[in-house]
């Protein structure tokens, strides 16, 4: 558990020191549509990127309350791989379906898939709360694409909330999971024979 705190202190401390580096970030990290495919790291980077403060408090915030949430299903490792795969994947889906994105950065795409992926270890393991987690998100989900535009968020943030990353990344969640689960599956048929 240390191991991961001190991964998060690590990773939030990153992301302060990018916003401190605007400038920086926005000719090297951020995802910005003129420089990709061929700049492929700001598919990953741009997640720890930030518009402001605000946006960089809230991001970090969630983080930890993801964490806190599901602390059992989070060790370092699977919490660094899982951040690296879903911030990646969230960047190359909206390059791939969303080409009026022209640049895009922030966390809460993959803190979306981290709490899908949470979400799904608590149902495997019948933890009580799991299912009202999993309808409140798919509710949330839901309102964001197909409700209003969620105007106080990006006036706080000073940029339109990209909506379709929550989704992109909960979505991603989602595949790692049962990659895992069926992964583990096909690994326990085959220790039996």
């Amino acid at each position: 558990m240390r191991s991961t705190f001190l991964f998060i202190v690590i990773l939030i401390f990153t992301m302060a020191l990018i916003m401190l580096n605007q400038t920086w970030a926005q000719m090297w990290l951020i995802y910005s549509r003129h420089d990709l495919p061929w700049q492929a790291w700001r598919f990953l980077t741009a997640s720890f990127c930030h518009t402001n403060s605000y946006h960089f408090a809230i991001n970090s915030a969630g983080l930890i309350v993801i964490w806190q949430l599901f602390k059992p299903h989070l060790p370092w490792q699977r919490l660094f791989a899982l951040i690296i795969m879903v911030s990646s994947f969230v960047g190359l889906g909206l390059w791939l379906f969303n080409p009026d994105v022209i640049w895009y950065v922030g966390l809460s795409g993959t803190l979306h898939g981290l709490f899908s992926y949470g979400v799904c270890k608590d149902i495997a393991q019948k933890v009580s709360l799991a299912w009202p987690l999993l309808f409140g998100l798919i509710g949330k989900l839901a309102f964001e694409q197909f409700g209003s535009e969620p105007t106080m968020m990006a006036n706080l943030i000073e940029a339109n909330v990209m909506v379709d990353a929550h989704l992109y990344g909960a979505i991603i969640g989602l595949i790692c999971y049962l990659t895992g689960f069926f992964t583990l599956q096909f690994k326990h048929k085959e220790s039996k024979h």
